[in-house]
């Protein structure tokens, strides 16, 4: 029995335990980091050297994040905390964001995207909110990244 993706449209069998990702919208999504990170502003606060720093960023961004630390703040500055904590995960090559919330230093570390175990419904909704955080940081509408970088 074939079911169909109510956001994509993807056709695919049931399995135990949720649907499997469309291999399209795995494409897609992944065709779609890469113009973003060809075409993030110069002028955006937040730069990246990889294509893989640029998606573990935009999904934690997106909400796709668990928290991996909160680590009080007294007697330092939050900001140069901040600042300190950022190079030191790049140092490290690990893929963390410190924010300043509430008198804390919360690590957020992005959730696993593994195509195997990740549903479909779950990766299309991740994508979806992808989509808005390019928007939103770049200035440019999905469907032209996706244009230009095809042509």
């Amino acid at each position: 029995m074939t079911v169909t993706c109510p956001c994509c449209d993807t056709k695919f069998d049931p399995v135990k335990g949720g649907k499997p990702r469309s291999y399209d919208a795995h494409k897609r999504y992944f065709a779609l980091v890469r113009a973003a990170f060809f075409h993030w502003p110069e002028g955006n606060p937040v730069q990246f050297s990889s294509e893989t720093e640029c998606r573990k960023w935009l999904q934690m961004r997106s909400g796709w994040r668990d928290i991996a630390a909160r680590i009080p703040i007294s007697g330092l500055n939050p900001e140069r905390l901040k600042v300190f904590a950022e190079a030191a995960f790049k140092a490290a090559g690990a893929h963390a964001v410190p924010v300043v919330h509430k008198g804390e230093l919360v690590i957020w570390v992005p959730r696993s995207i593994k195509y195997d175990t990740m549903p479909h419904l779950e990766f299309c909704a991740l994508s979806d909110a992808v989509e808005t955080t390019i928007e939103q940081e770049t200035g440019i509408k999905v469907e032209q990244l996706l244009a230009e970088r095809a042509a």
